[in-house]
């Protein structure tokens, strides 16, 4: 379910100005989580011990709130909406 929210909340940055910069969020955290898994896996643990990874996913959809919360201002059309037009 929480798949389905970062989904939807990507999408909505990727709107909302950040274009590919909302990809990755959710990309670290994808990442992250796989990194970690593998080497938890690797050392013999069990699935049980890799519930604290929930914390990544609480990260990419803080990023992606943040992100929603405060579109992206490209720094060209900052600077020609202050000159006077001709």
């Amino acid at each position: 379910m929480l798949l389905v929210i970062e989904i939807a909340l990507t999408i909505w940055a990727f709107n909302k100005g950040w274009k590919w910069w909302a990809l990755l969020p959710v990309g670290i955290g994808v990442g992250l989580g796989f990194i970690i898994g593998a080497m938890i896996g690797a050392s013999g643990g069990s699935a049980s011990d890799a519930n604290w990874i929930v914390i990544f996913d609480i990260g990419v959809v803080i990023a992606l709130i943040w992100m929603i919360a405060k579109p992206k201002v490209d720094i060209l059309e900052e600077d020609t909406n202050d000159k006077p037009k001709v």
